[in-house]
């Protein structure tokens, strides 16, 4: 299963990473956790800039 987890502008970490985290730790080998952004450059609350 491929899961998709998908940023916009001005995301938190708690709305992108924490679910990406989480899943992660699910021990089934056919899943794939992905974070997705549709801009070169995304802004968060933190960081300001992600690559």
């Amino acid at each position: 299963m491929e899961i998709a987890i998908v940023a916009f502008d001005d995301f938190t970490d708690i709305d992108v990473f924490l679910p990406w985290d989480l899943l992660n730790r699910v021990k089934e080998p056919e899943w794939t956790v992905k974070i997705v952004k549709f801009k070169d450059f995304m802004k968060n609350w933190v960081l300001k800039r992600m690559n």
